[in-house]
């Protein structure tokens, strides 16, 4: 994954876990395994931000855009 792609629902990108990682790790890694224990994951990870792009100059119908997805 490119480090300064789209920043997520909290605003970093993956670049931000990388560059703090050594800061981070232990926290994400114990909220991971919580989540894991009790079987449930909160419901903020299910979500997902879409945008449409355009493939041609003039858009007339669905066909014509792209939607991507960001978690």
């Amino acid at each position: 994954m490119h480090p300064d792609k789209w920043p997520g629902p909290k605003g970093y990108n993956l670049g931000f876990y990388k560059h703090l990682w050594s800061s981070c790790s232990e926290d994400i890694f114990k909220s991971c395994c919580v989540w894991l224990d009790i079987g449930q994951f909160p419901t903020s990870l299910n979500s997902s931000n879409i945008a449409f792009i355009p493939k041609v100059n003039s858009q007339t119908t669905m066909k014509d855009w792209r939607p991507i997805s960001h978690v």
